[in-house]
């Protein structure tokens, strides 16, 4: 950016700040305040669908047969773990399309984002269920999809929900979030060396008789495509080692303070490198191969389909300590 170009920006700045002082910050105010009473009011319509929605849910049960001979546990290997995770990376895929059955479809899931497909691991009685929960609507297109990919499946469906919860009993529940920013990339099964539902399924079995546990990942698909814009973005700046945008987290004005700052930050000249092919100020930077690695990875994300997910976690015990 040239020093014409700033002292262009910099007199917008200075232009709207004087509009503020003037009189310009009510219609600020008031703009904002509209905005989030349209958000959250919108927030409350779709929880109060979603609590009606729930006596439409149905519970299917999916089990699949499972080789313990001898000799298929020593054929087991790291690559055998992965092609079958693989397949269920192509039914999350296929799950992606639901909001997109007819029109009509798309136009509800674009108003109230109910299509929501609940996977859920389920311990009673040292017993390891699988339970897929969704609407009624979406019923037979989930069965139909399951057994698409999983041939051996056997699905018992009902519209009673399992008995997680017991009159007397303790319950605790907690949700998994990340620290970092959407757009940084999770491990996935292509860089693991075991399977994690193991290293899941060990820690269940420590249940004392008479407790249970409960893991729930509802997803839904991404309603807008803005996601993987910003995604690339963002990975862009971190190959050209340039500064991400500023998030401060307060409510309200956070975003509004966000904003002047970052456009004050990027009015400064980008310092770039002599790399083959780019321009001073536009190039790309080469780094560490693990940090490369990494942020590559967040070019990879932006290829991918996209769900808004939930991950909670219960526990049911005679205490609160072991409920915990």
């Amino acid at each position: 950016m040239n020093p014409d170009q700033i002292k262009t920006k910099l007199g917008l700045v200075m232009t709207w700040l004087m509009w503020v002082k003037d009189g310009g910050w009510k219609w600020i105010v008031a703009a904002i305040v509209f905005w989030y009473f349209v958000k959250y009011a919108i927030k409350i319509a779709r929880i109060i669908n979603l609590h009606y929605l729930k006596k439409h849910l149905v519970y299917m049960k999916v089990t699949l047969p499972r080789s313990d001979s001898k000799i298929d546990q020593e054929k087991r290997t790291e690559k055998d773990f992965k092609e079958k995770v693989a397949i269920m990376a192509q039914l999350y895929r296929a799950l992606y399309e639901i909001r997109e059955m007819n029109l009509l479809n798309t136009i509800k899931t674009k108003i109230w984002q109910a299509d929501n497909v609940s996977f859920e691991l389920f311990l009673e009685n040292h017993e390891l269920s699988f339970y897929v929960v969704v609407n009624e609507y979406y019923q037979r297109i989930l069965e139909k999809q399951i057994t698409t990919f999983y041939k051996d499946a056997d699905i018992q469906s009902s519209k009673e929900p399992y008995a997680l919860f017991e009159k007397g009993k303790k319950v605790r529940g907690y949700y998994m979030y990340t620290k970092r920013d959407y757009w940084f990339p999770i491990t996935t099964y292509k860089t693991m060396e075991a399977d994690p539902l193991n290293d899941i399924a060990n820690v269940l079995s420590k249940l004392q008789d008479g407790e249970k546990a409960a893991l729930q990942m509802i997803i839904n698909p991404v309603a807008s495509e803005g996601w993987r814009k910003q995604t690339e973005r963002v990975g862009t700046l971190l190959f050209k080692k340039r500064a991400l945008p500023w998030k401060i987290p307060i409510p309200i004005i956070g975003p509004i303070l966000g904003l002047l700052i970052n456009a004050i930050r990027f009015m400064a000249p980008g310092k770039g490198s002599n790399a083959p092919g780019a321009s001073g100020g536009d190039s790309y930077v080469r780094m560490l191969a693990a940090k490369e690695e990494a942020y590559k990875k967040i070019g990879e994300k932006a290829g991918q389909i996209g769900f808004d997910t939930s991950i909670r976690i219960f526990g049911v015990a005679d205490s609160d300590q072991r409920a915990i």
